[in-house]
């Protein structure tokens, strides 16, 4: 009787670790410090001595000039310098001297062409020179030769920041006009960059090439989406996830063309520079985000799931917050559950710390609501 008690207890206990072992490999998200201003559409960059620099954005009433940075050690927020100007829906982009340049967004005067610079050794943000245009919802890359692509935000002009020199120079247009798209840098040096068209644009990607300034348009189709999300796989394919279609819906007397986020997942092959189907994620989203583990795998992390319909003849569009979690597996081109973050939100940011955690702070939250909260998956 002893025996079998024993075996039991020994069976019970292997069980037991084994689904511990199971939840730790899966991963788990867990609440850390709490940010002193609640934010959307701001950014989060990690600073080269390992903090997390989280400027601007919005909150619910106004736009923010404030700026903070996380210390991993500690799992704190601090303040530190106000940017030159509020802004939301803005760029942040680290250079290679250690400052992060900031471009664009908007406030209450408008959409923005102003840029300035933060300097992790004083904690203070300073002017630098405006770019050409005015942008939101644009992207900012670094490049190879250390200069930063600045691209779209409702225009498919782009031009290129000197860090050397503090100027933007135009260079020639995209093949369409993005906002909400993604640039990611290539293994090659090129820069892709795709979305962003909405439904009647073109799914053609582009192709910038830093050694002649200029873009040149995809082999095959990816897609119109905006708000999507995308990360550098580990073997130089790019992987391009969700986002939102804006699509005609019809119900007397209207017509509405309204926004709907999905699952689509497609990966983009440099080799022959065209795009391929990937397995779906198992939930619709957008504005969301994608973040690169140390293992290869990707984190795809909340964002919102977002439907338009027509209900009494009227137009709708409700937009829920999501908790889940996801992992792609670069090998199986797969997507797993991965748990719930801690607060479902959107318009959020997620960044991959030096100890292997990804950070994930602000965005909207249930019933519309900015958070100041801030997580971390490990």
């Amino acid at each position: 009787m002893k025996s079998r008690t024993l075996r039991f207890l020994s069976l019970t206990l292997l069980a037991v670790l084994a689904l511990a072992v199971a939840c730790a490999a899966a991963g788990h998200f867990t609440a850390t410090g709490r940010m002193e201003f609640a934010r959307r559409r701001h950014t989060a960059t990690r600073l080269a001595n390992g903090r997390v620099l989280v400027a601007g954005g919005a909150n619910g009433t106004g736009t923010l000039a404030t700026a903070e940075l996380f210390n991993p050690a500690t799992g704190t927020f601090t303040r530190t310098g106000n940017m030159r100007i509020a802004r939301a829906g803005h760029r942040a982009t680290l250079l290679a001297n250690g400052k992060v340049l900031v471009t664009g967004g908007t406030n209450s005067t408008g959409t923005l062409a102003t840029a300035e610079l933060f300097n992790p050794a004083t904690g203070t943000f300073t002017r630098t020179g405006n770019m050409a245009t005015p942008r939101v919802g644009h992207t900012a890359t670094l490049l190879g030769n250390g200069k930063v692509l600045v691209a779209g935000g409702g225009t498919a002009k782009a031009e290129l920041f000197n860090p050397s020199t503090g100027v933007f120079t135009s260079t020639k247009p995209m093949i369409a006009a993005r906002m909400g798209h993604i640039a990611t840098l290539l293994k090659n040096g090129k820069v892709l960059l795709a979305g962003g068209t909405e439904v009647n644009g073109t799914a053609l990607g582009d192709l910038f090439d830093p050694a002649t300034a200029t873009f040149s348009p995809t082999a095959t189709g990816g897609t119109q989406a905006l708000w999507l999300a995308a990360a550098l796989l580990q073997d130089g394919r790019v992987l391009l996830a969700g986002g939102e279609l804006t699509t005609l819906i019809s119900g007397p007397p209207r017509y509405l063309f309204g926004p709907n986020s999905f699952a689509l997942a497609i990966l983009f092959r440099t080799s022959d520079e065209s795009f391929f189907a990937a397995t779906n994620m198992s939930s619709d989203r957008a504005f969301h985000t994608a973040t690169r583990l140390g293992d290869g795998e990707v984190l795809i992390a909340g964002g919102a799931n977002v439907r338009s319909f027509v209900l009494n003849s009227e137009p709708h569009t409700s937009v829920t917050p999501l908790a889940s979690a996801e992992l792609f597996n670069p090998t199986s081109v797969t997507f797993t559950y991965t748990g719930d973050m801690t607060t479902a939100r959107s318009w959020h940011t997620a960044t991959l710390l030096g100890n292997g955690k990804v950070l994930v702070v602000g965005g909207v939250g249930a019933n519309g609501n900015v958070l100041s909260t801030a997580e971390l998956y490990q």
